[in-house]
């Protein structure tokens, strides 16, 4: 639905009036798409906006491919560039809201709180521009994404297009805290891994003083974000062994968690993708990590609450209790299992009361179904940490065998056979 309803709007603006790019474009899509929104009835907003959430950069490319070749013309390459970026963060935007909960259905039917959800996704930073001070052989070249803190880019190298890094730039007005707590996480976590960890994204370089809108400088994971992968058109994205995702984020995060550094907000936007023939996964975005596990559990509520600070989908039960002392070890452990869920369906949704017979409906086996249940199983019956998963991890049963032709695929028979005993 939401697909043809984009692939209308894009249809209408290239065949419509001259663009002239920049503002205009921008001013353009916004009308159309709120003129679109205002005659849906609102009974249908609530879906057609939970289905944008799930609108991938893959996706938008073929969709404006696809108007270009019904139109026999084409969009100029920085209007190209920027009707991408709009509707990546219009889908940032709203995935965010079909990710809140209950928040949802009321922001959806006022149209002045739509129009404030539109209002600035515009993206701050442009196509071609330098990163910043300092940093002119830095050339923008791909808007990623945004967050609460600001904008996502990759950029080239100048005289080496092969060499490229990931931008996160601070561009919100109040973002003075966002920086100063992540540059801090980040510290601390080069402090506790000297070497670089290969399923955590390594921090090239940060400037903070100086800039217009001070960034950090990543290493530039090309295969995009597992949330990407998993929205992604089953038969447009790379092959995944989801069990070894999933043992690469647990290893990620074992070494965090040995070092007493806690994320807080594992979600697949915040895991991502080397481009690697097998390709490798990493942790990112630790801007709301706490380091000192003694603080998050003093049991304030003014503590606790602060564990809220998470993404909704993603965070235990007890978080919502403000009475409730909050483990973070076990926050992450609980995140993890729906990540996981997610990944074994392929879709981002909250797991449901019977998601084991959910799992068991896409082949997922029993060993795993069980392990996906002690991370999102009551604080007291949950993994302690991510070490504790790790070993258990470690039994895991291989997710897929290559089944020769004429043969019979058995194989799900087969993981059944071999699954070690239950953990709990």
């Amino acid at each position: 639905m939401i697909q043809g309803i984009l692939q209308d709007l894009i249809n209408e603006i290239l065949a419509g009036a001259v663009i002239a790019g920049g503002a205009s474009l921008y001013e353009q899509f916004k009308l159309r798409l709120l003129r679109r929104a205002t005659e849906t009835p609102s009974r249908q907003l609530q879906e057609l906006m939970a289905a944008c959430a799930g609108v991938t950069s893959g996706q938008i490319q073929r969709m404006i491919a696809e108007a270009e070749h019904r139109n026999g013309r084409a969009f100029p390459t920085e209007d190209r560039q920027l009707l991408c970026e709009l509707l990546r963060n219009l889908s940032h935007g709203a995935q965010l809201l079909s990710q809140s909960g209950r928040p949802t259905s009321v922001y959806l039917r006022s149209e002045r709180l739509l129009e404030l959800l539109l209002q600035d996704f515009q993206p701050v930073r442009r196509h071609g521009e330098p990163a910043g001070l300092g940093y002119t052989e830095w050339i923008l070249d791909r808007f990623l994404g945004r967050g609460a803190f600001g904008e996502v880019w990759s950029a080239k190298r100048k005289g080496c297009d092969s060499w490229r890094c990931a931008f996160k730039f601070f561009t919100q007005p109040e973002a003075r805290e966002w920086v100063q707590r992540e540059q801090n996480n980040l510290m601390a976590l080069k402090d506790a891994l000297p070497s670089d960890h290969p399923n955590i994204v390594r921090l090239h370089d940060m400037s903070i003083e100086g800039q217009k809108y001070p960034f950090f400088q990543f290493e530039y994971a090309a295969a995009g974000s597992l949330e990407e992968w998993i929205l992604e058109d089953p038969d447009q994205r790379t092959p995944l062994d989801r069990s070894k995702v999933i043992y690469e984020i647990v290893e990620g995060l074992a070494a965090t968690h040995e070092k007493g550094i806690f994320h807080r907000d594992i979600k697949p936007a915040n895991i991502v993708l080397s481009d690697d023939p097998e390709p490798i996964t990493k942790l990112t975005d630790f801007g709301l990590a706490k380091t000192d596990l003694a603080a998050q559990v003093a049991g304030s509520s003014t503590e606790t609450a602060g564990l809220l600070a998470g993404t909704r989908m993603y965070l235990p039960p007890e978080s919502e209790t403000l009475v409730t002392r909050v483990d973070p070890a076990k926050q992450d452990i609980f995140a993890v299992g729906v990540v996981w869920y997610q990944l074994c369906v392929e879709r981002i949704e909250q797991p449901p009361y019977s998601f084991a017979r959910r799992l068991a409906a896409h082949d997922v086996d029993s060993h795993t179904i069980d392990l996906i249940t002690r991370c999102l199983a009551a604080p007291e019956e949950r993994f302690e940490n991510a070490m504790e998963l790790r070993e258990h991890l470690r039994d895991r049963v291989p997710e897929h065998w290559e089944v020769p032709d004429g043969m019979y695929d058995v194989q799900y028979l087969v993981r059944e056979a071999l699954a070690p005993a239950d953990p709990v």
